[in-house]
């Protein structure tokens, strides 16, 4: 699929580890930056059909185009729904007045959470500026 095509034009390979370990775990699925929704959705296929139990998503940028918060959705009914769906706050959403668009939790029925990201991006901008030297 999509996902596997993927992997192999990046990695050169059609995996990135052996499936075959992922039965019967909870798994968090990491991605940098969610659009449509398709790349994750295939990954968790691939999982899912290997035996893995709960799959979290945790994505950094939730761009999410129209159509993609169906197909990640944890209440979007199918056999591979995502068990929850986590996303940074790289993009601001309602509450803030920087933005139109209600919060996430909100517009999912709190099915995806936002993290906040600050303190993790000022701890690494803090450690690569003390390495500066004048």
């Amino acid at each position: 699929g999509d996902f596997t095509n993927k992997v192999k034009a990046v990695h050169g390979s059609d995996v990135l580890c052996g499936f075959e370990h992922v039965a019967g775990l909870n798994l968090i699925e990491v991605d940098d930056e969610i659009s449509t929704g398709t790349t994750v959705v295939d990954s968790k296929k691939k999982l899912a059909e290997n035996g893995a139990r709960k799959v979290v998503l945790a994505a950094i940028h939730p761009v999410c185009v129209p159509g993609c918060w169906g197909k990640i959705s944890p209440l979007n009914g199918d056999d591979f729904a995502f068990y929850k769906v986590l996303v940074g706050d790289a993009r601001p959403r309602g509450g803030n007045g920087l933005t139109l668009f209600p919060p996430y939790e909100e517009t999912s029925g709190g099915e995806v959470n936002t993290i906040n990201l600050a303190p993790s991006v000022g701890h690494d901008l803090g450690q690569i500026l003390s390495t500066i030297q004048d």
